[in-house]
């Protein structure tokens, strides 16, 4: 009894586990195709860009110093505000200095003094050693005290510039216009050329930018560059913007300015230098950033007879390349209408696209949002990227499309 008892329990649980599988298959089945959006690989005519790590460094960065001692009277700037060429940024007290000056301006005036007596009585003389009405040797004294005396005037008027000299020093302006950095003295303190650097000013509206080019790259933009027919130099084809650290585009575009004469033999680099204008103050000293270097073609009467015309190559979103420990991979929408991994090899970025060596073909249904609803050889539906989904998952055309 109690095994037939057994027997109906066993059997029961058959019939849910059943009756449950049964509901989790036809869930599975009801489950709703996930939607997503893509993008044809496109063949374009592209000119690859290089993107190399820079490093922005001031045009020009300047140390400024005490050249004479005394109290630090007053500070005319504020920390991080940017200041003018020649603007006032220390007073250094100016008392005793302006004292030497006056001493100075008094020895010179008397010596001038002295001189205009020498050159008088140099003069009377000269007239009567002219008639020999004066024994030699007095014209010859006359002649020593004028020069003496021209002497002693030029170096009283070498000792009043040294204190009028003194005396500019005791302002400290700046010779260049940029941003002061941080005080390392503030007023009241006794300062000297010995107290090391008072702020350092760096300029702003003009930036540079140091990086290293790859010697396989340099060679690659040489070929492309330095022709007989073109008979231009390589820094006049190079293209050269940048990409700031949070990722936005800087709108400047720069020019090269030279590359190193010699390859690091430890990197196999070249050095390189770009100029950039910084009218908004958005390059700092020490900011890294993006160097993003295009080739730029030549027009058709600039091209040479022996020069090929770049053919167009397939190219795709960057926002659609992912990458695992097997390599770079794109997942697109195959004829079948499923999701499909297809493994691709780059070397080389056009803008917002990445240039496709190999692995996909041209018309390829390149998945560039949804990818995390995808279950690769599932069923998915595509929707071309010109179009858009509304919140009732109904298909509509984008602006752009209704316009037209």
């Amino acid at each position: 009894m109690e095994t037939k008892h057994r027997t109906k329990i066993v059997i029961l649980l058959g019939l849910l586990l059943l009756i449950s599988s049964c509901k989790e298959k036809q869930v599975a089945r009801e489950a709703p195709v996930p939607q997503v959006v893509y993008e044809e690989a496109l063949m374009m005519s592209v000119q690859p860009t290089t993107e190399l790590v820079g490093r922005v460094r001031s045009f020009s960065s300047v140390d400024l110093r005490a050249r004479v001692e005394g109290i630090l009277e007053q500070r005319h700037f504020q920390t991080g505000t940017l200041v003018n060429k020649n603007d006032l940024l220390y007073t250094i007290e100016k008392d005793q200095y302006e004292i030497n000056y006056k001493r100075a301006q008094a020895e010179l005036d008397s010596a001038k003094a002295r001189l205009t007596l020498a050159q008088s009585i140099f003069e009377r003389m000269k007239t009567l050693d002219e008639k020999k009405a004066i024994a030699k040797q007095d014209f010859d004294k006359a002649i020593g005290d004028r020069d003496e005396s021209e002497a002693a005037y030029n170096l009283a008027q070498a000792k009043r510039d040294e204190a009028k000299l003194h005396l500019e020093w005791c302002e400290i302006r700046s010779p260049i216009t940029g941003i002061p950095g941080a005080r390392k003295y503030d007023t009241g303190n006794l300062i000297s050329p010995s107290s090391g650097v008072l702020v350092n000013v760096t300029s702003t509206e003009k930036m540079e930018v140091d990086f290293d080019i790859p010697e396989r790259q340099l060679v690659d933009f040489q070929r492309k560059f330095v022709t007989k027919e073109l008979r231009q130099t390589i820094t006049d084809r190079i293209q050269c913007k940048l990409s700031l650290p949070d990722g936005t585009r800087y709108e400047h575009e720069g020019k090269i300015a030279f590359f190193d004469n010699r390859i690091n033999k430890s990197t196999g680099t070249v050095k390189a230098t770009t100029h950039f204008d910084n009218p908004e103050g958005l390059l700092r000293d020490g900011m890294f950033v993006k160097v993003l270097l295009t080739y730029i073609p030549p027009t058709a009467e600039e091209r040479g007879e022996n020069e090929e015309v770049q053919k167009p190559k397939i190219v795709v979103q960057q926002s659609a390349v992912m990458q695992d420990q097997a390599g770079h991979y794109v997942i697109v929408v195959n004829k079948e209408s499923k999701a499909e991994i297809k493994r691709v090899k780059f070397k080389e970025s056009f803008e917002e696209y990445f240039v496709i060596e190999s692995g996909l073909e041209e018309g390829d249904k390149v998945i560039t949002l949804g990818l995390q609803t995808v279950i690769p050889g599932r069923q998915v539906k595509g929707i071309p990227a010109k179009v858009e989904v509304d919140e009732t998952d109904h298909i509509k055309d984008s602006p752009e499309k209704s316009k037209e």
